[in-house]
Parts: structure tokens; sequence; C-alpha cells
């Protein structure tokens, strides 16, 4: 740029224009051709290769995001490869050929994105230095006294005396439009402010309060440099009088926001990645940010799928329970949405996030004052464990589908946290939660339950088909709401929740303006966690309508249902307690569930909640329009009479081994004792042996398969179960003492509506040598 250029004007001129076009394709260095995929090999790669085969690939992120791609294009980056910064994609595809993010090269160790950490910008972080560019003002004073610093010999002291005094960086250097976290350790009595100005001291970009405790304690504060090239960090006495306090280790790091950011996109798939974002300290960290520009219009077709997320170190914390501080937990997660427009056609499918301090899934669209809404997003078959914020948390969505989820964990390691609750919603209309299982929600200072419905739903919102275990505040957690919706939580299993429980809030927490309508759900409580069924003391009128209901528990307090006015009883079953005011119908009969409490961790483990033949809540409910149409495990409504609980019975179907399909060497036999039938099949000898039945049923769903089986050959034998041609897992079968002995084994096997085919085969990896008596198919 130095270069002097004495040339002729129209040379100088043609010049110009050239220097000019650089600029204006700045900072975007290639044009992709729509269509083509491009590889990335953090390894082997070079950036001045052409991108477009294996041999050839690029090498970085850098040359990855100063790329357009375009409609149908496909990013894959390297197995066993890791890359640290931002993948940014601001490039959108077209309806039916989305650009795609994505792996190649392996199976073994997904392409890894690291969000990064900038090096140290202050030039004393330890006071060791008071010349170092600290300006000092009395009565702050660098503390020589050893005993009083964290690391090296000296800290920063504050006698907070009156007069909001504080000590400031002179100027720190940073990038514009950059994430940065400004950290200390503090102890002592009194508060102090961390806040951070722009060079001229004319705005403030980032404050935040702390107390001191007698104890060192690290606080943080996340500061968006914005357009600024440079910034002030100041220390604070933020209370204006009283209490001493020591600051050390003072630290300003830039921080990688999220590793993959969409940034105003389209048709947009991400898929098969994963990704970290650690810090030694929380900051504003997610691990796929989604978000758009105001006034950009609505933003379609985003899908995420099928990657590990994990180790984000986001913000766990919150001041109360209405977030006021600028930065915390409802602005990072795993997986973050940040929309300035409407999203329409959302996926969010088959990733594992855990091991973090951010939430799970979250997406933040405003509702004030402006509100901008999700359509048709669907949420299923994530796994979510470990993580220190809420699992999944949808806002501002319209007829949302969350289904198949697993969170478990929720609130674990939480700073600060004042509430967090498993899979739940707030400003949503139409939602639909089922086949979720939410287990060990962690109850901070409030909440702590696997389900809530919060403020502002509209319309029909359900949860249905789900199963929660051992959440510690209980079952549902409802605000009041003020758009008049219908909340249904119907056909669902609850085993041991509320072994936390906060009693204002109760087990069951409604509220005001409308009733949440319960019908056919389990609330089992086993002999060791019964704690009874609490409603919220702190709404003792809050509305609510159960029918059809189990309460399983022998607790002797909290077992107080109805009140005839706010909340009504009808067709319900009490066992193990004396239910007061029950209401009406009722029974405290056994239930004859088949093996309560028994339940495991996945929505089908729960065979044991099933009715067995004698059960007196057998045609003992009351019919509920609109019912959803099944059962938990997918049988049609209804049998005759409604039936109590969340299993609508119908009687189990045999079917004989010796009248299935036998291959592979598979034999009717009868030298042994104690079959069923006509005889057994035998011949599980050699791989390829198979036992194939054809059974029928009147309904898709989760069916008890029960095996009945012997097995004499002293220790347990492994065989295959493949279901409709697909093999579904590998079972093993215990020794049954001898060979005229028979075992029960059962399993919960995912049925279609009709004909359906049930093979055990001996595979490769199986041990075989049993017998098969018959199978028995339970709706």
């Amino acid at each position: 740029m130095s270069k002097k250029f004495k040339r002729h004007t129209s040379v100088f001129t043609m010049i110009c224009m050239m220097f000019t076009m650089v600029f204006v394709l700045s900072p975007v260095e290639i044009v992709s051709a729509a269509n083509t995929t491009y590889y990335v090999d953090s390894v082997a790669g070079d950036d001045s290769n052409d991108g477009t085969s294996t041999s050839t690939p690029w090498k970085t992120l850098s040359k990855v995001n100063a790329t357009a791609f375009g409609p149908g294009d496909n990013i894959l980056f390297k197995y066993n490869s890791t890359w640290t910064g931002q993948l940014k994609v601001t490039s959108s595809g077209a309806s039916g050929n989305p650009i795609v993010i994505g792996s190649y090269g392996g199976t073994s160790s997904k392409p890894i994105i690291a969000g990064s950490v900038g090096n140290e910008l202050l030039s004393d972080p330890g006071f060791e230095n008071a010349t170092s560019g600290w300006v000092v003002n009395s009565p702050f004073s660098i503390q020589t006294d050893a005993a009083n610093a964290r690391t090296g010999t000296k800290s920063l002291k504050l006698v907070a005396a009156g007069g909001y005094e504080n000590t400031y960086k002179t100027s720190v250097a940073v990038n514009p439009n950059t994430n940065y976290n400004f950290t200390a350790y503090i102890k002592g009595s009194g508060k102090v402010m961390l806040r951070v100005y722009n060079n001229n001291w004319s705005t403030i970009l980032a404050t935040r309060n702390f107390t001191a405790t007698s104890n060192w304690t690290q606080v943080n504060l996340t500061v968006p440099s914005g357009a600024n090239t440079s910034v002030k960090p100041m220390f604070t006495d933020s209370t204006g009088g009283g209490g001493t306090i020591y600051i050390d280790d003072a630290s300003l790091v830039s921080s990688t926001e999220a590793p993959v950011l969409l940034d105003n996109v389209s048709y947009v798939t991400v898929d098969g990645l994963e990704l970290t974002n650690d810090a030694a300290f929380e900051g504003l960290r997610s691990g796929i940010k989604i978000t758009s520009n105001s006034g950009s219009g609505t933003k379609y077709g985003i899908t995420i799928k099928n990657n590990d997320i994990h180790n984000i170190k986001g913000f766990s914390s919150q001041s109360n329970a209405s977030h006021p501080d600028p930065y915390n937990k409802y602005f990072n997660a795993g997986i973050y949405m940040s929309p300035n427009t409407d999203f329409d056609g959302i996926t969010i499918d088959n990733n594992y996030i855990h091991d973090s301090s951010a939430q799970g899934f979250y997406d933040n669209a405003p509702v004030t004052p402006v509100a901008y809404r999700m359509y048709n997003l669907l949420l299923q078959n994530n796994t979510i464990t470990n993580v220190s914020g809420n699992p999944i948390t949808v806002q501002g969505a319209e007829t949302p589908l969350i289904q198949n989820n697993r969170a478990i964990n929720g609130g674990i390691n939480a700073i600060g946290g004042v509430a967090v609750a498993g899979i739940w919603a707030l400003h949503t209309n139409n939602a639909t939660f089922q086949y979720n299982y939410v287990e060990g929600t962690k109850r901070l200072q409030y909440d702590g339950e696997p389900w809530d419905f919060d403020y502002g739903m509209g319309g029909t919102n359900v949860y249905q088909y789900n199963y929660s275990r051992n959440n510690e505040g209980g079952f549902i957690l409802y605000v009041d709401q003020v758009n008049n919706p219908t909340l249904i939580a119907r056909y669902n299993i609850s085993q041991n929740d509320g072994l936390n429980q906060d009693f204002y809030q109760g087990f069951f927490s409604l509220g005001n303006g409308v009733p949440i309508y319960f019908y056919n759900n389990v609330f089992y409580q086993s002999p060791a966690n019964s704690y009874g069924f609490p409603f919220n003391q702190g709404r003792p009128n809050g509305l609510g309508d159960f029918k059809n209901n189990i309460f399983y528990t022998n607790a002797t307090s909290y077992i107080t249902y109805a009140n005839g006015t706010y909340r009504t009883f009808s067709n319900n079953s009490f066992y193990g307690h004396t239910p007061v005011n029950p209401g009406s119908s009722y029974i405290t009969a056994d239930p004859l569930l088949v093996n309560p409490g028994s339940g495991g961790t996945d929505i089908h483990s729960v065979s044991g909640y099933r009715l067995q033949a004698g059960s007196p809540l057998r045609n003992a409910g009351v019919s509920i329009a609109s019912n959803g149409g099944k059962d938990y495990w997918g049988n049609s409504l209804y049998n005759g009479t409604p039936d109590i609980g969340a299993h609508e019975y119908y009687a189990p179907t045999e079917y004989q081994a010796e009248n299935a399909a036998l291959s592979g060497g598979m034999v009717v036999q009868s030298d042994h004792t104690g079959y069923t039938g006509t005889g057994f099949a035998g011949g599980y000898w050699s791989i390829g042996a198979t036992t194939t039945f054809t059974v029928n049923v009147a309904s898709a769903g989760s069916k008890n398969v029960e095996l009945r089986y012997a097995n004499g050959r002293t220790s347990a034998r492994t065989i295959s179960i493949y279901v409709n041609g697909t093999k579904i897992k590998q079972t093993s079968l215990p020794f049954t003492t001898n060979w005229d002995t028979w075992g029960l084994k059962p399993e919960e096997l995912t049925l279609l509506a009709g004909n359906n085919t049930i093979s055990y085969k001996y595979d490769s990896g199986d041990t075989g040598l049993v017998n098969i008596d018959k199978i028995t198919v339970t709706p």
C-alpha cells in the first residue's frame, strides 16, 4: 500500500477501480459452483487446492469462511481432524437443495471444531506491578501482604469508604465485533462491580455486580467489543461504602461464541460434527448458534442432526427467575437460536449434547416488543445429559413437535442457578411433547420438574406418552396463563419424581386462569420415596381436573386431593395410602399392575405399569373426548369402558414355537418336559438358526413380547431379536437350572398395526444353545 503510483491518470483510475473491486468482494474469496462437494482436511489439506476431491482438500476454517457457497453444495470435514475457531456459514441453499456441512473419510472419530480462547490482554493480571497500566484510585491500594494474595505476593485491596472508587486499565487493544471475557477472583466483604467502557468513557459495554465472601471466588463478565478497538476494564466499589475486598488474577481474553455460526441463512444442514467450546470459566458460549438479521425476512429449512456437542462452558447462572442480567444462561446453549426474524422448518434431530454448563437446546425468540415465531419446529431423538441449564426449552413456537428425546441430570453443577426444568415451553402455541424421557432434573432454588407449561401458552398443548423418573421437583410446573390455552397431561408415567420437591410449589404446581386436564397418568412412589403428592401451597386455588389416574404411594402426608372448587377428581385409583377427599368413583384396591416400580431408563422399560387381567381398574374409568386415540403403548381407545391408568387392557395372545417358521437347522422337539402346546423349537447349535413368529396386533406401538425358553447350559446364553427383518437387539437368557425348567424373558418391541414378524436368530456374536417354547404378545 506504500508503493507510489506515478502513472498516467487513466492507468491510475484503472488501478483504483481494480482496488475497489477487491474490497467489494471482501471478505468472500471464492464463489463456488452450485452442487459441488468440497473437502477439508486439517492435517493433509492445503488452502491453495481446489478442495473438490479427497486428494485436493482445503485445510482451514478461514478458507471455508471466505467462500460463498450455493444450493446443493456439500462442505465435508474429514474424520479424525480438528480445527480451532469458528465455522461461519453465511450462504443459503434452496428448498430441496440445501447446503450441507458434513463429514467424510471415516467412522471412528467425528471431525472436531473447538471454540478458541484468546491470549491474556492485561499486562499485569496479578497486580504485581502497580505501574503496569493500572490506574489505582484511593482508597484502592496494591496489597503487598501475601496472605491476601491468591497468587504471587500482591493483590488489589479495596477499602470501600464511599464515592464509588475505582481502578482501571488506561487502554487495552481489542478486536472489533468480538466477545471478551473479563474475569477476576475476589474475597472479603461488600460488593464489587466489574465494568468495561469504550476508550473515551462514552459507553458502558458491560457491567455486573458481585458480592465477595471469605473465600476466593471467580467472577466474570462477558464484554462485546462492538465497533471498538480498545476498551477500559474497571473494578468499582458498587456499594458506595462498607467492607474490604481483595481482587487478584484479573483476566481479559477473547472467546468464540460458538464453533458453528449459521448467520442469517436458509436451507442449511449441519450433520455429524463434534463441537466443543471449553474454557476455565463460564462465559457467553454455545455449540451451534443460529441467528438472523432484523428485516431480512423469514428463514427456512435449518436442520441440525447427528452432532456430538459437549464441554460448552456457557453461562449456567441467573440472578433471579426473571433473569435480568445482561448475559446469563438464557443467552447460550449447546444449540442456541437467537432469531430476529421468523423461522420456518427447523429440525433438531439425533444430537448428543452433554457435559456442559450451558443449556441443551434453547430458541430465544423475542416475545416483546416484536414477537418472532418458530414455525414447524421438530425436536426429536436428541439425548441431553449433564447440562447445568435446562435440557430443552422451546420459546415462541407455533405447533412444535418435541418427541423421543432424553434429558438426564438437567441443572447439575449450576452456578448461582435459580430454576431448571427438563423439557418445557413458554410463549408457545399448540405444542406436543411425546415419547420423551426425563430423569434426574435438579431442584435449585425452585422447580426441578420434568415438564412445565410456562408463561404465555396458547392453543392446545399436550404432554403425552412420556416417562419421567427420579426428578427432584415433582411432576409438572404451571405458570399462570392469560391466553386461555387448553393444557393436557395424559397417558404419562411418573416414577419416584419429587425426591427433593419444594412443597411450596408442590408435586403438582398448578396455576390460575385455566386448569390442567390430567387423565390416565400413573404417579408412582416407591416405599423409600413416598413423599406424597402436595399441591402447590403458593397457589392453593390452582386449577386441575383429574380423571382415570393412578396415585400409588404409602405416604401418610400430602395425600389430600380434591378441594371441590378448584381441583376436581373422579374415577381415580389411590393405593398404598388412605386418600383424603379423593373425589368421586374412586378405587382403593390393589390396582394389580404387572410390576410397579420396575421402570428402567427409557420409555420402553415400563411394562410393569400395564394392568393384569384381574385388575379392578379395568373398565372402571370415565370416557374422555378427544383423548388422543391410544394409550401409552399404542393400544386403541377404548376396549369397552375406559380403564384407569396409562394402559388400556387387551388380552395377550400366545404364539407357539412349533407353529413358527423354523430355519437354519431349527426343528420341533419334545424330548424335555414342561413345554406348552405340542412341542418346542430346538436346534440353536450354529449361526443362522432362526425361529420366526408371525404376530398380529390391532394397533402400532410398543408391545410386551415375552419369550418362554429353556437354558440348561449353566450360564446365560445370548440370541438376537429381529422385528420385520431388522435386528433390534441381542438379548441375554439366564440359566434355568435344567432343560426341563422354563424361564420368561420379556422385551418391549415396537410393532406395526397388522402382521409383523419376530425372529430369534443365532447371529455372529451370540452364544445360542437354548430351546424356545412360545412367545406371548401383550398389547
